[in-house]
């Protein structure tokens, strides 16, 4: 495991390198991008984020800012 690697000019957070002599079954690619967004900024309360599911997440407002910003 290793953290911050760069990989074309950009950096990974977090990246698995898998030895050539340990690879023995199919190799997926998979990639993760960890995001913090403060519960100010998303215009919420501790208690009420516990109480929200990936669906509603997904509609606050800065959650949605910040994946925009991933795709482009």
């Amino acid at each position: 495991m290793d953290s911050e690697t760069e990989i074309n000019l950009r950096y990974a957070d977090l990246t698995t390198i898998i030895r050539p002599d340990k690879r023995y079954g199919k190799i997926f690619y998979v990639l993760i991008k960890f995001k913090f967004i403060s519960l100010k900024n998303a215009g919420i309360i501790a208690e009420a984020a516990r109480k929200l599911f990936k669906d509603k997440l997904a509609r606050i407002h800065e959650i949605v800012k910040q994946m925009e910003e991933f795709d482009n």
